[in-house]
């Protein structure tokens, strides 16, 4: 292989459109090829060979992926990444079969059930906030409670022990006269 060649490989053109701008470009160099090579980008999937017959690349990108532990199909890694982000699933295997695009009435379908479950998860999450505010209220008063009797008691012994306090210091007093 040329050198001009394994540059343009190595730039990430296919071997199959680098020798066609060789040929094209008349070998002249890598400078001459880039040119062909931008003049003649169609951004097509096909590619006319060295001959000028039309061949097509195969990607190697799979069609979709599947994940194998709840069977749901992803159209690119982007939603895989959220899916097993979200889910915690990590087995996952390439498919051949395209996932079709919804249609309108099937997306406003899927965005109404979408915006229901919505609906359901924020009145769940609001009841279950005013359960734990009610839980929260009943906590505090019965920690009021016991604080104001712990609170009550010792005044009440404090009252004794000064009562006491004052019939010694009275019994002392009598027994010295």
């Amino acid at each position: 292989m040329s050198s001009v060649l394994e540059q343009l490989m190595e730039m990430g053109f296919t071997q199959a459109r680098a020798e066609k701008a060789l040929k094209f470009s008349g070998n002249k160099g890598l400078e001459e090829a880039m040119e062909w090579i931008i003049e003649n980008d169609s951004g097509d999937e096909e590619k006319e060979g060295i001959n000028g017959t039309t061949e097509t690349e195969t990607m190697d990108l799979p069609l979709s992926y599947k994940c194998d532990d709840c069977d749901k199909c992803f159209r690119n890694e982007d939603e895989v990444q959220v899916h097993s982000a979200r889910t915690g699933h990590v087995n996952y295997s390439q498919c051949s079969d395209a996932v079709s695009s919804l249609t309108e009435d099937e997306r406003r379908e899927q965005m109404k059930k979408l915006q229901e479950l919505l609906r359901a998860k924020k009145t769940q999450r609001e009841e279950q906030e005013r359960h734990e505010e009610i839980e929260r209220e009943k906590k505090r008063r019965q920690q009021h409670k016991t604080l104001s009797s712990a609170k009550a008691k010792f005044e009440e012994d404090e009252v004794r022990r000064f009562v006491e306090q004052k019939k010694r210091e009275k019994e002392e007093d009598r027994a010295y006269l």
